[in-house]
């Protein structure tokens, strides 16, 4: 096969937005097209090989896995075990299992699989994985498996109904792309039926050219068109990586830009072009040559870089991993890659037993991670209880059934306390109403009352509200009114995370943490579609919260209204173990500003303060109770070194208490209790 210069260039083109956009710097958002570029450069080489070799008569399946494995596994495995040292000094126990769990998965070619099943309410933040990225490599080797086989078939039937089929799978692809975005955006993003699409726009270019009578010409031959072909792919992929961000709906038809654009830069670009001497210059074509070490390198680097700071990084400290990722890809490239790809230098037998023995040894590792929970004996005895207290949270909160799962539509029946107990309570919202729900028990437990619980992960108190579940929020809500109606309890309790489901943003708490928002989190209410613009959303879903409050209030029963919860932002008691580690701490210095706080809140507080004096309705306000109260200034994270939440925006049991405690004493003073 001929080599060019110019995919070498637009490899460099690929990963440098790739990795730009991973370290979150200005100018890159949507630099995750990069890895769409990638795809179809790989089917573009994968199948003009194929191709290449069948029209030779000399195409072996063995040979075609062999090259697979000399190209993808030796850096691959460098990358992982380098990492292994990093993880067992620095990562929490949970996230040591996370990775270890990963490692084996990436072994095994299923990196993206796991990656998918691990996104849900408790996975670790994405910027913390530090091989979150191989989800793309095991797109692409879960599809060589597939390929060449299905390729050999359809040849049979000759070239044009080979091609014709493989457009027809694409577009299949494609369509289950668009269709799942909507569904299930997560599955859509990590795995192969619906990456497939991509691949198989580079498969496409490969048989046009392939096509063609003479291997240096184009399918385009006027000159007008291949530079205008050529410019046109570059502008579409330049486009993508500056206007496309994490909110923009992918990898369904938006992807079509960076996809395409690929595909017409390898149809049309050549010396001649304008854009084929442009990614033909050494510097291109030398990042471009380094390019799939530097995808492996800059990932971790990143990764292991969050872990180790309090904070996000700073854009220098980013900025300087960065230029790290590409001297480290500079390195693999000479001693690692180009070795391992010659036969005289590494022969067939030594790959296949190197392959198999670092294989195993990942795998074994990867089970032990797993089986000793991420090893929690390598870290102090000081600080094991805070890096256990997420897990144990987690555990707890879904005791007995008392949370109930987003999928689900029913109630279920969980009463906390003495079940005889002469007064009722409903404690009812989310997943934030479950975080009091231990404390409130225990406080209660002496009056004589009966805490019944009805909560809902990620589903807030709100009519004709839809989740990330389709309609069940708005099936379990409707169903919890008529509980309410029906059982007619003393007093019904309100908590939710309820700005929470206002933005599509992630939440920046002004000292450097932040909270990545899930992709698929996009919430709304049933007359407004979820892919509406949140400010429109917003209004709408404000509405539906202050209706749900009214019917609460109309029954005549005590409604405590539990007003927003501070949100901090970052892990607290991750963020307190690491500060322990490898800092100087001072309890007071963890706080995060009121005056965050309180833009965050703003919108529901100030829909809440119109519900009106209501002689029935009972205000808890958190933010008067944790902010500037417990610390010099800002909303208290912890108190003399323990924890008020159990992660980012959960109170802990220590946090509970407090917010409980007035709530108790409100009821109490009302004659509820």
């Amino acid at each position: 096969m001929r080599y060019r210069a110019e995919i070498d260039g637009l490899r460099a083109v690929a990963v440098i937005p790739v990795i730009l956009f991973h370290a979150g710097l200005a100018g890159c958002s949507g630099g995750f097209v990069g890895v769409d570029v990638f795809f179809v450069i790989s089917g573009y080489l994968i199948t003009s090989i194929i191709l290449q070799d069948v029209d030779a008569g000399r195409f072996s399946l063995a040979r075609f896995y062999e090259r697979r494995a000399r190209r993808i596994l030796p850096a691959l495995f460098v990358v992982m075990g380098s990492c292994l040292p990093l993880a067992w000094r620095w990562l929490s126990p949970y996230h040591l299992r996370d990775f270890l769990e990963s490692v084996g998965a990436v072994t095994l070619f299923g990196s993206n699989i796991l990656f998918w099943r691990e996104s849900g309410y408790f996975a670790t933040a994405a910027e913390l994985k530090p091989l979150l990225h191989t989800w793309s490599l095991a797109v692409e080797e879960q599809y060589y498996f597939i390929y060449p086989l299905f390729l050999l078939s359809v040849l049979r039937l000759g070239r044009r109904a080979a091609l014709v089929s493989l457009m027809g799978i694409a577009a299949l692809s494609l369509a289950f792309a668009q269709l799942g975005g909507l569904i299930d955006p997560s599955a859509t993003f990590y795995l192969l039926p619906t990456r497939g699409w991509e691949l198989l726009v580079g498969a496409a270019t490969g048989f046009l050219l392939s096509g063609t009578p003479r291997a240096d010409t184009r399918p385009f031959e006027r000159p007008r068109v291949q530079q205008l072909g050529s410019l046109l792919g570059l502008l579409l992929i330049g486009a993508s990586i500056v206007t496309y961000d994490a909110g923009t709906p992918f990898p369904g038809v938006y992807a079509l830009a960076p996809t395409i654009g690929a595909a017409l830069v390898i149809l049309c670009a050549s010396p001649e072009t304008l854009v084929g001497r442009a990614l033909g210059q050494p510097p291109l074509v030398f990042l471009g040559l380094i390019s799939y070490s530097a995808y492996l390198w800059h990932q971790p680097l990143f990764a292991f870089a969050r872990h180790r700071s309090l904070g996000e990084p700073a854009p220098r400290t980013l900025a300087l991993l960065s230029v790290l990722s590409l001297v480290l890809a500079a390195m693999t490239w000479r001693w690692v890659e180009t070795p391992f790809r010659r036969k005289d230098v590494v022969p067939t037998r030594t790959l296949v037993r190197l392959s198999f023995a670092f294989s195993a040894a990942f795998l074994s590792i990867a089970v032990a991670g797993h089986v000793a929970q991420g090893f929690p004996e390598r870290m102090p005895a000081s600080v094991r209880p805070l890096l256990a207290m997420r897990e144990r949270y987690k555990a707890q909160r879904r005791e007995g059934g008392c949370l109930i799962d987003r999928d689900a539509t029913t109630l279920g029946d969980c009463v906390r306390g003495d079940r005889r107990g002469r007064r009722r309570y409903f404690l009812v919202g989310d997943s934030h109403a479950a975080a009091l729900a231990r404390e409130l028990a225990r406080q209660l437990a002496p009056r004589d009352v009966a805490l019944v619980q009805h909560t809902k992960d990620s589903c807030p108190l709100a009519i004709d509200f839809v989740g990330v579940s389709s309609a069940s929020c708005a099936v379990y809500d409707e169903a919890l009114m008529k509980r309410i109606r029906d059982d007619d309890p003393d007093a019904i309790i309100v908590s939710s995370r309820w700005s929470y489901y206002l933005s599509d943003d992630d939440y920046f708490n002004g000292v450097g943490g932040r909270e990545t928002r899930p992709r698929e989190n996009h919430f709304s209410v049933r007359s407004v579609p979820s892919s509406a613009p949140s400010s429109e959303r917003r209004v709408f879903m404000v509405q539906a919260y202050r209706n749900a409050l009214q019917r609460l209030i109309a029954t005549g029963k005590t409604v405590v209204l539990v007003y927003p919860v501070p949100e901090q932002g970052w892990d607290v008691p991750a963020v307190m173990a690491k500060a322990s580690l490898w800092a100087d701490f001072h309890g007071e210095d963890l706080a995060v500003p009121t005056s965050v706080v309180d833009r965050r809140h703003a919108y529901v507080v100030e829909a809440f303060d119109g519900l009106g004096s209501r002689p029935n309705l009972i205000r808890i306000r958190p933010r008067s109770i944790l902010c500037g109260t417990l610390v010099t200034a800002g909303c208290a994270a912890q108190i003399k070194g323990t924890p008020l939440y159990y992660d980012d925006n959960h109170l802990s049991d220590a946090g509970a208490a407090l917010v409980v405690r007035p709530i108790v004493d409100s009821l109490e003073r009302k004659g509820a209790s």
